[in-house]
């Protein structure tokens, strides 16, 4: 099964303080969109998706990142654009974006 990953922060994702229910609002930030999409990277390999993302990144720096299956988005439109990574063989993992708009 193919799955696609984001990076995340898994800590705006934990329950609001206080006993409140729901997920906190911060954990909108990840879900940040450029142009009305979603960047997402292609996963059949989660420790290449991993180092696609740290290839990424400005500095060494702990990251979570979200599987979710492909199959669950083939009614959205995928647009392909190349990875922003230092890892050359992984930029073409990237899926672009699912169009959200």
């Amino acid at each position: 099964m193919d799955y696609i990953a984001r990076k995340i922060n898994q800590a705006r994702w934990t329950l609001a303080p206080y006993g409140e229910e729901g997920i906190r609002a911060d954990a909108l930030n990840c879900l940040r969109t450029t142009s009305d999409t979603l960047s997402f990277w292609e996963c059949h390999d989660i420790e290449d998706v991993a180092l696609a993302v740290a290839g990424g990144l400005d500095s060494v720096q702990k990251f979570d990142l979200v599987l979710l299956r492909k199959d669950h988005f083939s009614d959205v439109k995928q647009v392909s654009t190349p990875g922003q990574t230092v890892v050359v063989d992984l930029q073409d993992r990237h899926m672009g974006a699912f169009h959200l708009g």
